[in-house]
């Protein structure tokens, strides 16, 4: 296989953007130090397997292939009324990718991204706010309002009884 002096250079401006010096002294030692570094990166999940296509007369040890991920997306939010989705719609999108097998701080990470002026309310629960925390938040500001209102003339039509103390009507 052969690089162009383009795609050599991109190689090169990824790794010092990266601030890493490879260890390339063999393709086997690329490989182990690619997998190692990927490992300490913990975005990129690393998946070692033993594939005879990609084997050769010289090395028939098995090759580590690097597994990147995709990055998670949701419908961006920005919280008013002329945004890109509706609340409960975005709320939907959350609730389908929880229920998938996706990894918590790709989900985590995924509602962040997707919140534009929204993203001011969880902001305030900081870096370390888990998903229920994020979505407590949002809901308690962008739910359907009927169940609040309802609650709200609950409360201030809410009478004692004549045979009601007022300790058992508190």
């Amino acid at each position: 296989m052969e690089f162009t002096n383009e795609e050599v250079q991109n190689i090169i401006g990824a790794f010092k953007a990266l601030n890493v010096k490879p260890k390339a002294d063999t393709p086997d030692d690329f490989a182990k130090w690619m997998a190692d570094f990927t490992a300490s990166m913990d975005a990129f999940p690393v998946k070692e397997e033993l594939t005879s296509s990609h084997a050769t007369a010289s090395n028939a040890s098995g090759h580590i292939h690097v597994t990147l991920p995709h990055e998670l997306r949701i419908s961006v939010f920005s919280g008013d009324s002329k945004s890109e989705a509706s609340y409960e719609l975005w709320r939907y999108e959350v609730a389908c990718l929880q229920q998938g097998s996706y990894p918590h701080d790709q989900v985590s990470r995924a509602i962040r991204r997707s919140l534009r002026e929204a993203g001011w309310i969880t902001m305030r629960l900081g870096p370390t706010a888990s998903i229920i925390e994020i979505l407590s938040k949002l809901d308690s500001v962008y739910s359907n309002v009927d169940f609040k209102k309802t609650l709200l003339a609950d409360f201030y039509s809410a009478r004692q009884k004549d045979n009601e103390d007022i300790a058992a009507w508190s």
